[in-house]
């Protein structure tokens, strides 16, 4: 069946990385990796850890993703761009020695541009034989997207509704998510944990053309 869900955000919207679309196989994935209580390994050269999800798979040559489309807006939508800022806290300078690094770690001088996005709420698509398992998995998460500790991307509830609309990989010749094809111009990995340079295959990204 086609599992149609919706994030419904609070008023504070949520920050996106256009570049790096959030997949709903990837949020099942943190959630199953988070349950099971295994080491979580950011570091992007690490080898990726494959998870059994309770999806359907969708197949192109000798690649395959599965079948849950990454993370759009519903309705209207505002973009716009704020800066997050962190400065150099001058109480702490009795404390240091030598000349602080501004560049990075507790010192960082950051005034830097962040995508935040303004919706009512964000949908997604799965295909799924386990629909029950999908919603439990996803109870898990309470917020979307980076920016979590500054209160973005924080969740007022999940809904979930069936639906004959397969909007999981291609709909209307469109891609919905990284979609495997030899065509494809981005080379991403098309399975969690996306942000690892292992694996990566040449893809369409959601809303290309897929021919």
């Amino acid at each position: 069946m086609i599992l149609k869900v919706r994030f419904i955000l609070d008023s504070a919207g949520i920050e996106i990385r256009p570049t790096e679309p959030i997949h709903l196989d990837g949020l099942l994935a943190w959630a199953v990796e988070s349950r099971s209580g295994r080491e979580y390994i950011p570091e992007r050269n690490a080898m990726p850890t494959e998870t059994d999800l309770p999806l359907e798979k969708y197949f192109s040559g000798e690649e395959w993703c599965w079948k849950a489309s990454a993370i759009m807006p519903e309705g209207e939508s505002v973009e716009s761009i704020r800066f997050v800022r962190r400065k150099f806290d001058e109480q702490d300078a009795e404390l240091t020695t030598g000349k602080p690094n501004l560049i990075g770690l507790r010192y960082k001088d950051s005034n830097m541009p962040h995508l935040h996005l303004l919706a009512k709420s964000l949908v997604a698509y799965a295909d799924t034989t386990e629909p029950e398992k999908v919603k439990e998995l996803l109870g898990r998460v309470k917020y979307l997207g980076p920016g979590a500790s500054r209160g973005n991307g924080r969740l007022q509830g999940i809904e979930f509704e069936e639906t004959d609309e397969d909007r999981t990989v291609i709909y209307n010749g469109v891609a919905c998510r990284y979609v495997p094809h030899p065509n494809g111009w981005k080379l991403v990995r098309c399975r969690p944990e996306y942000w690892k340079y292992l694996g990566r295959t040449f893809c369409f990204v959601p809303g290309d053309v897929v021919r």
